[in-house]
């Protein structure tokens, strides 16, 4: 891709440190690392250079890919020391009956040889197809060599099934019988085996030459690439189930657009810590337009539910958009200024997922921690800021609002001043909820939510839903009546009156 500022690369090249993971081929077993950026002297320039977490990923990638190359190498070398004992100690086996069991040792030995060293040829391969940069030509040409190898272990099979023969033969047949055996299947062995050796050496070669030519393939991704195309298909799946879920026991629910906003409750994507993925604007709206995407692919495979949909919100898209969006916590976003980001930074991320918001979460967060402490209690007026760039959403429909004083509660100052809702309101000159009108704000109880890494919502058996209850000790206090919440929804269970 043609890259003409950075301001069109992905935030995470900038970063300090990168979250990676080393896949299996098939994307069953992940192996989680982190990569970061480093300083190194130039002896040259005789200057201190800095190393991005990009460099440094790809030297990664190039290191992991000829270690791979130079495990095949090992494993070949090795076959052919192996070759050159069994044709020894099988040689024994050539005239005496006795020792035919050398056979199937041997035979084992190669087999565990071979599929050693095919399991990495066919890893390689499958890393090239999926993340490397072969064109067609190429990758046919690799898969030929790849089924010469499967023609030839399909012989070997065959030769295996001949040794149990010879076996039959040692124990009942005459002796130049079994020898006039031995020696035909001690040919074909050592024959396939080493034709076996030449492609296999010939595909580790042709693998080498493409690294040469175009570089290693992907072995280390970036979190941040593709954990959104991850979570967008546990998203979808997700929503499957519980369709599913509800044709099998709720049917006519479905079939009445007016329930679907019931039924279909939002998913909301928050955002965690600096440094987790997800947590900047770029990769949010990725999380969220993925998320998009695969329930809109969901819906136009059910052309009833589509139908239903279509009544209800105009069309899919408008129902996806509706359904699907951002939870912003001003707090967590606001820790950034801990790594050096100013206000300014934090308010231009805002208006960039701004459009996506559907859930606000309102708390205070001092030193880049998330202390959870009244909206006004820091010594900057970053989250006045926020709000201010915010307010015109919370009269919006479908947008939300949860107010999180736990620290309040949690630390000192409640049990020295009571409860915190009088000084969220009088502070006049100091509190940035003066002079800002949410009377019309809404709130709702209820709601899929999940950071990015986390994908449970749905509320069927094996799938929960998030609920900001006022009487769980382990949750933070909901909107205040003022505020435009609900009566008896405080931190502490008690009513507000």
């Amino acid at each position: 891709k043609q890259i003409n500022s950075p301001d069109q690369l992905p935030s995470w090249v900038f970063a300090k440190a990168v979250s990676v993971y080393y896949p299996d081929s098939n994307f069953n077993v992940a192996e989680l690392r982190s990569i970061q950026a480093s300083e190194y002297y130039d002896p040259v320039t005789r200057q201190v250079k800095i190393k991005t977490v990009v460099d440094n990923l790809y030297e990664q990638n190039w290191r992991a890919w000829h270690s791979i190359l130079g495990a095949i190498h090992s494993e070949t070398t090795n076959l052919k020391n192996t070759l050159v004992s069994i044709a020894s100690e099988a040689g024994r086996a050539l005239y005496d009956p006795s020792k035919v069991g050398l056979f199937h040792n041997a035979y084992s030995t190669l087999e565990a040889r071979y599929l050693e060293i095919e399991n990495y040829l066919y890893d390689l391969y499958t890393r090239l197809k999926n993340f490397g940069h072969l064109n067609e030509q190429e990758l046919k040409q690799i898969e030929q060599k790849l089924n010469k190898l499967k023609e030839i272990r399909n012989k070997l099979q065959e030769i295996k099934n001949q040794i149990n023969t010879l076996q039959n033969i040692a124990i009942s047949k005459p002796v130049e019988e079994y020898k006039q055996y031995a020696q035909y299947i001690f040919k074909k062995l050592l024959e396939y085996s080493y034709y076996n050796l030449q492609q296999i050496e010939e595909l580790s070669n042709e693998l080498g030459k493409i690294t040469m030519q175009k570089g290693a393939p992907k072995i280390y991704l970036p979190v941040p690439e593709h954990a959104p195309e991850i979570a967008a298909k546990t998203i979808k799946e997700t929503y499957e189930r519980y369709f599913q879920y509800l044709k099998e026991k709720h049917p006519d629910w479905l079939k009445d657009p007016e329930k679907l906003d019931i039924v279909i409750p939002p998913l909301v994507i928050e955002e965690s810590y600096p440094g987790f993925v997800g947590t900047r604007p770029d990769e949010w709206i990725k999380f969220i337009e993925n998320a998009r995407k695969a329930l809109k692919e969901l819906v136009e495979k059910d052309p009833q539910l589509k139908t239903q949909i279509e009544k209800k919100y105009g069309s899919v898209e408008k129902f996806v958009e509706e359904k699907i969006g951002a939870n912003l916590d001003i707090g967590h976003i606001k820790m950034y200024t801990k790594y050096g980001y100013t206000k300014e930074d934090i308010l231009n991320w805002i208006r960039q997922i701004k459009p996506y918001i559907k859930h606000l979460h309102i708390t205070e967060s001092q030193h880049g921690e998330d202390t959870h402490l009244l909206p006004g209690m820091s010594w900057d007026d970053i989250t006045k800021a926020e709000l201010e760039e915010l307010k015109d959403l919370l009269a919006e429909k479908g947008v939300y609002m949860v107010y999180e004083p736990g620290g309040w509660y949690t630390g000192q100052f409640s049990q020295e001043y009571g409860g915190e809702l009088p000084y969220i309101l009088e502070y006049s000159g100091f509190s940035p909820y003066y002079n800002l009108s949410y009377s019309e704000a809404l709130f709702k109880p209820e709601y899929f939510m999940g950071h990015p890494t986390l994908y449970t919502p749905i509320h069927t058996p094996q799938i929960t839903v998030t609920q900001y209850s006022p009487f769980a000790a382990h949750t933070f206090s909901n909107l205040p009546p003022h505020l435009g919440g609900r009566t008896a929804q405080t931190f502490s269970g008690k009513t507000l009156e």
